[in-house]
């Protein structure tokens, strides 16, 4: 059989991720600050972007990101969510071999400023300029927030991961 072919065990395993990616998406919009919602699930993200081998987890994610948006009714950075986890799935597949799995995740938690340009130009273009630089603060704190959560839940289930073996078990059962 071929080791690249989709097969029902590997969809219904995508899917599983992705619902577990929106509900615990769903579960840390609790730490929504006015309009800005601080999501945690990019740790996850790229944590199974370097343990799913394949392309499925580039599916999961724009999934997952566009449907995050959609429930936040924040449709207007659907394509940036979807160009973010585009790179983050990129970067991890490309840059795997080369660097260590924590400056690489770390680089990829990094990803999330990313928002900073695209909410200027696109959302924040009519606004004044003390309103602009007002936003501009406070997406920094919201963004830096969200990286660190992001990094330290990664590496808390990379570690785990890697201290029980279950990253080399996962691998090899998908």
């Amino acid at each position: 059989m071929n080791k690249n072919k989709l097969s029902i065990k590997k969809i219904c395993i995508l899917g599983l991720i992705t619902a577990l990616l929106i509900t615990v998406s769903l579960t840390t919009t609790l730490f929504w600050k006015g309009k800005y919602v601080v999501q945690f699930t990019n740790g996850l993200y790229i944590l199974f972007c370097l343990t799913i081998p394949g392309i499925g987890m580039l599916i999961v994610g724009v999934v997952y990101g566009s449907m995050i948006d959609s429930i936040a009714n924040s449709f207007i950075t659907i394509p940036i969510t979807i160009f973010i986890n585009v790179l983050i799935f990129l970067i991890i597949k490309i840059s795997n071999k080369t660097f260590v799995q924590h400056i690489l995740a770390l680089f990829c938690c990094v990803l999330v400023f990313l928002y900073i340009p695209y909410q200027w130009y696109v959302n924040w273009n009519g606004l004044s300029s003390d309103e602009r630089y007002g936003l501009l603060i406070s997406e920094l704190i919201v963004d830096a927030i969200q990286l660190l959560v992001s990094f330290i839940i990664f590496e808390f289930m990379f570690l785990t991961l890697t201290k029980t073996k279950l990253i080399i078990k996962i691998q090899k059962q998908y």
